[in-house]
């Protein structure tokens, strides 16, 4: 992002220079504080705080055999410290032995409604809530894992023979899953991921608003042009 000396601000997007409102620039300054307060390094963290099978299990994906310092070191997980390294705050809830032990939320909360609507008290509807929490390199693994056995299949006649499709698209639901992982505002500390599941629809609640430039008021104006091309 760049201001011309005319006072207008632009947005550099691969080889074009998009108009940016200056009222956005407040929202990407809180976003870059963000990223600041996930590269913090609690005082009490070490290097003991991470898992060394989590850094193999990363490795391997990875398809490095790296060390523990340098799997923090490479991918801005952590920091030289008076001769030493230490995890900073998102290398411990990726990686981190007890991840709960440095943000008390930031698991993900299954819970599935029976019906279309949320009831409470005596009226209460819900058929199963778990509670997933582990490390970020493997939560949205082990979310997949409890989630798809709630994931109704659909018989659909196709010229003469019957197919089976999902309720819900794979890739649809997982990657809104991962958006809500990566994209949460991990400053929120009294709120975990939700993903409510009814007989009509799937919610994913992530807490924190868009990441930044995109608003609210942008999502609602790309659904309304989205609807608009749909119906004409």
């Amino acid at each position: 992002m760049h201001q011309l000396t005319d006072g207008r601000y632009v947005l550099r997007v691969n080889d074009q220079n998009a108009p940016f409102p200056a009222d956005k620039i407040a929202a990407l300054k809180a976003t870059k504080a963000e990223a600041l307060r996930e590269r913090s390094v609690p005082a009490d963290a070490s290097l003991e705080d991470v898992s060394p099978g989590m850094v193999a299990t990363l490795g391997d994906r990875l398809g490095q055999p790296w060390t523990t310092e340098q799997v923090l070191l490479g991918s801005r997980l952590g920091e030289q410290r008076e001769g030493r390294m230490v995890p900073n705050l998102m290398g411990l809830l990726l990686l981190g032995i007890d991840p709960l032990h440095w943000h008390p939320r930031c698991g993900i909360d299954f819970i599935r409604w029976e019906g279309t609507e949320r009831r409470t008290g005596s009226n209460l509807n819900i058929v199963k809530r778990e509670t997933i929490e582990q490390p970020l390199a493997i939560l949205i693994e082990k979310a997949y894992e409890v989630i798809r056995p709630h994931i109704r299949q659909r018989q659909q006649l196709e010229g003469l023979l019957f197919s089976e499709r999902l309720e819900y698209p794979t890739f649809v639901w997982q990657e809104a899953l991962v958006n809500a992982v990566a994209h949460r505002d991990y400053s929120i500390r009294g709120a975990s991921i939700e993903v409510s599941m009814f007989d009509d629809r799937l919610e994913i609640r992530s807490p924190g608003l868009p990441p930044h430039p995109v608003t609210v008021d942008d999502l609602n104006r790309r659904d309304k042009c989205t609807s608009r091309a749909t119906r004409s």
